[in-house]
Parts: structure tokens; sequence; C-alpha cells
């Protein structure tokens, strides 16, 4: 069984970061996004939240969806909101 594997957007930073998320006792502001166990075509692993291309279509990443395996990660809905999908 793989490991439970997290990372997380910082709201107020605008930065994606690695998990597991630690709280410094400051308030936050984030997301928790969930390894889908899957990797795209150049092995780079796939999140919630990613946005993948598979042959021409754009595809968002969202909870227990698994992604084509001919798919490449492009970006995600946090750091690129205005991609169009």
């Amino acid at each position: 069984m793989e490991p439970v594997e997290y990372r997380y957007w910082d709201e107020i930073s605008k930065r994606m970061m690695p998990g597991p998320f630690i709280s410094d006792g400051n308030p936050v502001s984030i997301y928790i996004l969930h390894f889908t166990g899957c990797y795209d075509k150049t092995g780079k692993k796939i999140y919630e939240g990613d946005i993948v291309l598979s042959g021409s279509a754009k595809l968002e990443i969202q909870c227990g969806t698994k992604a084509p395996p001919d798919s490449e990660v492009i970006g995600n809905i946090y750091e690129n909101p205005d991609r169009e999908i």
C-alpha cells in the first residue's frame, strides 16, 4: 500500500507547499490536495486540483478522479486560475 501523500496551497502566501502541513499558530487559509497515486507521462505526480492535458482535452483532476495514462500535468487550478479547462 502506498503511503498517503499531500501538498497544500497556502491562500495567504499564494504558494504551493509540500506536505505535511504544520501550523505555527498563526491564522491560515489552505487547501489540502491529495496525491492521486497516478503519475503523468513524464513521471510527475498528479494531485487533486491539477490540470492535465490528455490528447487535445484539458481535464481538472478532482477527488477520486484518475487521469488517463497519456496525461501530462500542465498546471493546477490554484497557481493557474485563469487557465481554461
